[in-house]
């Protein structure tokens, strides 16, 4: 790689957040969030607050103002805008992204990124019903599950796909990692209790994928 391209790519900065769509029809700026402590990274964090940029998804593209926030207790990063401006790029709330931040340019680009890679241990409990998957708060929102309880998921291990209704657990406590589910179903699913899994959910479809066990 020659040092021209190496230039290049330092100017790159690239971070998953979840956009939120609020009331209102601000079109000039957005909240940004880019410091949680229990996010999988924090690379926009050097971003100034006050900072005018260039916001780009596919064609569309308009300059607005970033707002920088406060939140660290949180465990994922998040990009907050109007319903106004929302519209404007086709956004919808509680959607993860990857946005990706030229400090040349000053343009911050939106790609959607709608499955997550994670990982989860496994919790057994003779009372949870055997149609039901209860996780706990801090956990859904890490993987980008924003379901309302009583949504369906779909939980999938090798060639077995069981489709069960979703439970929230603890709502808003963002350290609640939980993921319980009946003995039979996980069983069923070949998976162990008390076991840790690398997952991958997918917010589009509602698909949690087990890919492998760690040691």
């Amino acid at each position: 790689m020659s040092i021209h391209q190496r230039a290049v790519v330092s100017r790159l900065a690239s971070s998953t957040a979840d956009v939120f769509v609020s009331k209102g029809s601000e079109v000039n700026s957005v909240l940004l969030n880019p410091n949680c402590g229990g996010a999988s990274d924090n690379n926009l964090g050097f971003i100034a607050d006050g900072t005018v940029v260039t916001l780009r998804r596919g064609t569309r593209k308009r300059k607005v103002k970033i707002n920088i926030g406060d939140a660290s207790e949180c465990v994922a990063n998040s990009l907050e805008m109007s319903r106004a401006l929302a519209r404007i790029f086709r956004l919808r709330s509680e959607t993860r992204y990857r946005l990706t931040y030229n400090t040349a340019s000053k343009t911050l680009t939106l790609h959607r990124k709608p499955v997550t890679r994670d990982m989860l241990t496994i919790s057994s409990g003779s009372a949870q019903r055997r149609d039901r998957v209860s996780i706990g708060f801090g956990l859904a929102l890490r993987m980008g599950n924003y379901l309302s309880s009583g949504r369906f998921i779909t939980l999938k291990h090798g060639r077995t796909r069981l489709r069960l209704r979703f439970i929230r657990l603890t709502r808003n406590d963002v350290f609640n990692t939980t993921f319980r589910l009946n003995p039979t179903v996980i069983r069923s699913l070949g998976l162990t209790a008390r076991k840790k899994y690398r997952i991958a959910y997918d917010q589009i479809n509602r698909r949690l994928v087990f890919i492998a066990s760690v040691r």
